[in-house]
């Protein structure tokens, strides 16, 4: 498909297959990287060129909010970025989990804040 100049791009859209009957279970959907002698590829998901969630395929490695993680020489970790703006209105229905300054907080939907881990 040619770029666009001008105008909305277009949504694409990747489904794993429904069931064909009531009884059946709908298929997986599986996002594979490709492998290498030196690491796997990534799979990352991105919003207007932003990564948003990241695999890393060499370290088995997760980032959120940012394109390399700050593992820390570990294996199997997850890694959140510091909240660009920290949430100030109250939630409805659940809670919002966030890292400010390296501290893992949550705001539950009476506006307490309560910080699970320190930095």
């Amino acid at each position: 498909m040619p770029p666009k100049t001008s105008g909305n791009g277009a949504d694409t859209l990747v489904s794993a297959q429904s069931a064909a009957s009531a009884s059946g279970i709908g298929g997986n959907l599986i996002l594979t990287s490709g492998d290498g002698p030196f690491g796997d590829g990534y799979v990352r998901m991105q919003i207007g060129g932003r990564d948003i969630f990241v695999l890393d395929g060499y370290v088995f490695n997760v980032s959120v909010f940012q394109e390399f993680g700050s593992y820390g020489g570990g294996s199997q970790v997850v890694f959140i970025a510091n909240s660009t703006s920290t949430p100030t209105a109250n939630p409805v229905g659940g809670g919002i989990l966030f890292v400010e300054n390296g501290a893992l907080k949550y705001r539950g939907p009476n506006g307490t804040v309560t910080t699970l881990a320190p930095a």
